[in-house]
């Protein structure tokens, strides 16, 4: 069986655009970014960088965006079903499959299965998320963390709710331990930065 790194987008709802976007980029210019819709269906939408809508991609979600090619891990990130003005942006960083063998430890615990049960209550967690039901949301979020505690991308999300609420300690805390579990992020890194300097100026 094929094996992938698979990880969740981390969307913070910035911004006021009239249209939401999709940012995709990959360290490798010629790798293929494509999508699965939830029907099975895969279609392909370019190699290397994509910037456009999801309009004029005619996605609508959710969905799983991969980056593929030849000689290096493929790798998958599921994307929530996207609102009005939210702007997606996935970086994509692949690795060598001779180089991964090092990193298969630590990419082991985004190789989990994500069966139905996973995916709709994410996407339960990103709607209340939507309709600013933060506690719901959270609730929500601390199931998928009981069967997935070694999720990074989990411990993100938690700290995007956090960060919404403006509760900057608990979301420094959640940050922090989606550094702990996936180093080579830069989107927690960054968070993580952001949500410090918020602490520091409250």
């Amino acid at each position: 069986m094929e094996k992938f790194i698979y990880k969740i987008i981390l969307i913070i709802f910035f911004g006021s655009c009239a249209s939401s976007n999709l940012k995709l980029r990959t360290n490798k210019p010629d790798a293929q970014l494509s999508v699965v819709l939830p029907s099975g269906e895969q279609k392909v939408l370019g190699v290397g960088q994509i910037d456009k809508t999801f309009k004029e991609l005619e996605l609508s979600g959710p969905f799983t965006v991969i980056a593929e090619k030849e000689g290096f891990e493929k790798q998958a990130v599921f994307v929530p079903k996207p609102y009005l003005g939210a702007e997606v942006i996935v970086n994509f960083n692949l690795v060598n499959r001779e180089n991964g063998k090092s990193m298969e430890s630590q990419s082991s615990q985004t190789n989990q299965k994500i069966n139905d049960t996973f995916v709709k209550g994410l996407a339960h967690t990103y709607s209340y998320v939507q309709q600013k039901e933060y506690g719901l949301a959270h609730s929500k979020l601390q199931e998928l963390l009981v069967n997935y505690p070694d999720f990074a991308s989990l411990w993100g999300l938690q700290g995007n709710i956090y960060y919404l609420q403006r509760r900057y300690d608990m979301a420094y805390e959640s940050y922090n331990k989606a550094v702990d579990l996936d180093s080579s992020s830069l989107e927690f890194k960054n968070m993580l930065e952001k949500v410090k300097s918020l602490k520091g100026g409250g």
